[in-house]
């Protein structure tokens, strides 16, 4: 009802999509995509639903590469990372690291986002240490070594799923919330599977925290940036603006 002018999915296009199960590409994943994508435009981001990625890499046709790539919209530049095992951990001796730091590096692009499944921050119950019971990691430490590259090169907006909520971060640098130059973390990944909860205690990190399915929709007019996110009825569950 949007129109958007293409969606992302941030990976687990399917539950276990191994090459023996290539019923779930057909049966469940075309199958439910089939009224909005052969309309729109689909982005995808490898998850681990994807295991051997033998459909994934059938099915798309990326830029550059087939697990991790870059493309342009307008004044936008999006880059699409692969944060399945042996492309983590993010540490500079990785292909993806230096490709990922070249492309950001050269992109000349007004906006920057980054786009992949693990969370580098999440206020997951139990995901990274039962937080009932003790303590929590916050989110994946394999991807959080790209955090200093989302930083130094003026990334905007991180987007990943994995966990199945919705999350948004405050601003972040250097560890720490900032009121300006942050790096704004966007978890969605209520987009169909069971939902999941929220530790008993709120992080550092967290600004808005929703547990329901739902969807998000960025809107850009030169340096305006407007983000919505809505549940299944089409209530307005969060928003907020950028500018620059």
């Amino acid at each position: 009802a949007e129109r958007p002018d293409f969606t992302v999915i941030l990976g687990d296009l399917t539950d276990e999509g191994y090459k023996d199960n290539k019923f779930q590409w057909n049966y469940e994943f075309f199958a439910g995509l089939t009224q909005l994508g052969s309309r729109v435009p689909l982005v995808p981001v490898p998850g681990n639903g994807e295991k051997d990625m033998e459909w994934f890499k059938y099915f798309f046709a990326a830029p550059e590469q087939k697990n991790y790539y870059k493309f342009s919209y307008g004044n936008a530049d999006f880059f699409i990372l692969n944060s399945n095992l042996p492309y983590i951990p993010a540490t500079p001796l990785s292909p993806q690291y230096q490709w990922l730091e070249k492309a950001l590096a050269t992109s000349t692009a007004r906006w920057k986002f980054v786009c992949l499944h693990y969370a580098p921050y999440s206020s997951d119950e139990n995901d990274y240490g039962d937080a009932y019971k003790g303590r929590s990691d916050w989110g994946d430490s394999l991807v959080r070594g790209y955090i200093p590259l989302y930083e130094k090169y003026g990334v905007d907006l991180v987007f990943y799923g994995h966990l199945h909520d919705y999350e948004r971060t405050w601003p972040l640098r250097a560890g720490k919330a900032v009121e300006k130059n942050g790096v704004i973390y966007v978890m969605s990944g209520g987009g169909g599977g069971n939902l999941e909860d929220f530790a008993p205690n709120r992080p550092w990190f967290s600004n808005v925290l929703y547990r329901g399915h739902h969807f998000c929709l960025a809107s850009i007019a030169g340096g305006t940036l407007q983000f919505r996110m809505y549940d299944l009825d089409g209530k307005l569950q969060d928003t907020f603006t950028l500018s620059k």
